[in-house]
């Protein structure tokens, strides 16, 4: 991989323990390598120094969004969660989250169950929800054989290319997201119940009051479908200010959560072609986002939002052991197509 070393201050406050690199010619995530080889093989040390460390990590991360812990001493979940120990969990779980996910053990979870064969795109955590995490930390224990890179985007960069009369029309109409989980009884094609979730399996329990709850608590509207369904709608901004820096940062999942446009970059053309067909127009799609006032957001508007989100797309080859912490407004992330096993693990951080 080909870095070019920093010298900033943010960076030299780290100390002489540690070098830090970026890609060439990519401004996130930042690479933070031990020299000291106590660092390198001792988990406890190396949790200790993040520890110590964690106000000048985290002035990294409004630097450069993201940053990589890579040729630490983490070889499974246990040291991962320990690294990662001085920060604290988000208030939230994944309960009504958007994609399939397991528990690995404790805070850490599956990084997603989307097919192999699918892109995620860049997104921030839960945008689309009341509540999301302030970082994410994700952990590689096993890197795939091809692809599979944990993409990253700089969302202040991503705005500055967005069209500003759409950006400015975000920041000041809001999003609506319309939310539809069918009842696990309810398949249709393997593919499309990959990513049409189940409420069962989305909040967690087989009981309707449960997911009730789940709902209310959320602050979510919602309503029973005749098919068993449940479909939520939660109206919110999608231009919010940074709570360190106060600039406004495009914050919303428009592009990942629209199926009204032909979302070939996510999908693929084989998989839009079934949601077209078991999805019709004006039908319960698994997800839809209009502006919060109830008015369509347009396709172009749609499509210059992709646009923007791959200009700033950076992607690195996973190396097993490695530890990214970003922060989730400044920071989108997704995932690329990847071939052979991927184990890739996240924490929720406040």
């Amino acid at each position: 991989m080909d870095i070019r070393m920093q010298d900033s201050a943010a960076v030299m406050a780290l100390g002489q323990s540690v070098t830090a690199a970026l890609n060439t010619d990519t401004t996130l995530p930042l690479f933070i390598e031990p020299v000291d080889p106590r660092l390198a093989n001792d988990i406890q040390r190396a949790s200790d120094w993040v520890r110590e460390y964690r106000r000048e990590l985290d002035h990294i991360m409004l630097t450069y969004g993201a940053y990589v812990l890579r040729n630490f001493p983490v070889a499974d979940t246990a040291s991962f969660d320990s690294l990662i120990g001085s920060y604290d969990s988000a208030a939230m779980n994944y309960s009504g989250g958007a994609t399939l996910r397991g528990t690995v053990a404790g805070r850490i979870y599956e990084a997603t169950r989307v097919p192999s064969d699918m892109r995620l795109p860049l997104h921030q955590e839960m945008s689309y929800l009341p509540h999301w995490p302030g970082r994410l930390s994700f952990y590689c224990h096993v890197a795939p054989a091809t692809g599979g890179e944990t993409i990253v985007g700089d969302m202040r960069a991503a705005g500055a290319v967005i069209p500003p009369e759409f950006f400015n029309a975000v920041a000041e109409r809001g999003v609506l997201y319309r939310r539809n989980f069918r009842d696990e009884s309810v398949k249709r094609h393997p593919a499309l119940d990959a990513i049409h979730r189940t409420w069962q399996h989305a909040f967690l329990t087989d009981d309707k009051a449960v997911a009730e709850a789940g709902c209310a608590n959320m602050g979510l509207q919602y309503q029973w479908n005749d098919d068993g369904s449940l479909t939520t709608e939660f109206r919110t901004a999608g231009v919010i200010e940074h709570a360190a820096t106060g600039e406004p940062v495009w914050f919303n999942q428009i592009t990942a959560q629209t199926m009204r446009a032909k979302a070939e970059r996510i999908y693929g053309p084989a998989i839009m072609a079934l949601i077209e067909e078991w999805y019709p127009a004006g039908g319960m799609r698994p997800n839809e986002t209009w502006f919060a006032d109830g008015g369509a957001i347009d396709r172009a508007d749609i499509d210059a939002v992709y646009d923007a989100l791959d200009a700033v797309t950076v992607a690195f080859p996973w190396r097993a052991g490695d530890v990214m912490v970003l922060d989730n407004v400044l920071t989108a992330h997704g995932r690329n197509p990847y071939t052979g096993e991927r184990d890739v693990q996240v924490a929720l951080l406040a």
